[in-house]
C-alpha cells in the first residue's frame, strides 16, 4: 500500500476543486444517517443519498451524505464514483457516504476495496467526514484507518457489536453511530452504547420506517443512565465536532 502521504497527493489529481463546507441551524435531535426526511422540524437529519448508475441528482438541497454503497459497484463503477464525486462539492453535502466493506455480498474484494478507498480520497480532500458502512469488515477499516491516517473524521453506522470491537473502533479515533439495534434489550448495542464515551458516538434511524430518532434518544439515554436533555447536549457538541469543524 502507498504510504498515506503519498497516496493522498496521488489521488489529488482526480479529486480536486474543495467546495466550502455547509452549515445549518442548531436542532433538538440529530439523525446522522436516514433515508427518508423526517416531517418533525425538531429534527436535523443527514439524508443518505447513494450514488449507482441510474442516479440524477441529489434528492433535496437540504443536508444529506452521497456515496457507493458496495453493492453498487458494477461495470460503470468508474463513472459512478465520478459524479458521486461531482455532486460531493454541493454544500448540502456534509459528509461521504455510506461506503464501505461488506463480506455478505459477492462484490469482489479487490473491487470494494478499490471503490472505498477513493471515497476515502474523497473524504480528505473535500473535507468532509466518512459515514461507513461495514458488515465483517472492522478489523480492515481499522487497519485502513491506521495506514491512510485520514484527517477527516470516520464514523461507522449502524452499529451492532460486542465490547472489543467497539474498543478497537475508538481506540483507533473512528467514532460509531448507534440505531433501532438499541431498543433491543439484550442486543450488542444496547451494551455498547452504555459504556461508549461521551465523544465517540451518534445516533440514527438508517432506513427503519417504525421508529423515530426521538425514541432512539430516549432509549439511550436510557441506556446511559442520563436525562434526554443531557442526551441533546452531549451529541449536539459531537455533531459539531464531527460535521462543522
Amino acid at each position: 500500500m502507498e504510504p498515506a502521504s503519498t497516496y493522498f497527493v496521488m489521488q489529488a489529481l482526480l479529486f480536486s476543486d474543495v467546495a466550502p463546507f455547509s452549515t445549518s441551524p442548531h436542532m433538538r435531535y440529530k439523525d446522522i444517517h436516514c433515508h427518508r426526511r423526517p416531517a418533525s422540524d425538531d429534527v436535523e437529519s443527514i439524508v443518505n443519498n447513494l450514488v449507482d448508475a441510474a442516479t440524477e441528482d441529489l434528492l433535496d438541497d437540504l443536508p444529506c451524505s452521497v456515496g457507493v454503497h458496495p453493492r453498487s459497484i458494477d461495470g460503470e463503477i468508474d463513472d459512478t464514483i465520478l459524479f458521486m464525486r461531482d455532486l460531493a462539492h454541493a454544500e448540502s453535502v456534509l459528509a461521504i457516504g455510506e461506503c464501505g466493506l461488506d463480506r455478505s455480498i459477492p462484490v469482489p474484494w479487490a473491487d470494494q476495496m478499490r471503490v472505498f478507498e477513493d471515497q476515502i480520497s474523497i473524504s480528505e480532500l473535500l473535507c468532509k467526514p466518512l459515514i461507513i458502512h461495514c458488515v465483517r469488515a472492522h478489523a480492515d477499516v481499522v487497519a485502513l484507518h491506521r495506514d491512510l491516517h485520514p484527517v477527516q473524521p470516520w464514523i461507522v453506522h449502524g452499529f451492532n457489536k460486542g465490547g472489543d470491537v467497539l474498543e478497537r473502533l475508538v481506540e483507533a479515533g473512528i467514532y460509531v453511530s448507534f440505531g433501532a439495534a438499541i431498543m433491543q434489550a439484550d442486543s450488542p448495542a444496547a451494551q455498547a452504547i452504555a459504556t461508549v464515551a461521551d465523544d465517540m458516538f451518534l445516533l440514527e434511524t438508517d432506513d427503519q420506517t417504525d421508529v423515530d430518532i426521538a425514541a432512539i434518544y430516549a432509549r439511550a439515554a436510557e441506556l446511559r443512565g442520563v436525562s434526554v436533555e443531557t442526551l441533546c447536549e452531549t451529541l449536539q457538541k459531537t455533531f459539531d465536532s464531527v460535521f462543522r469543524p
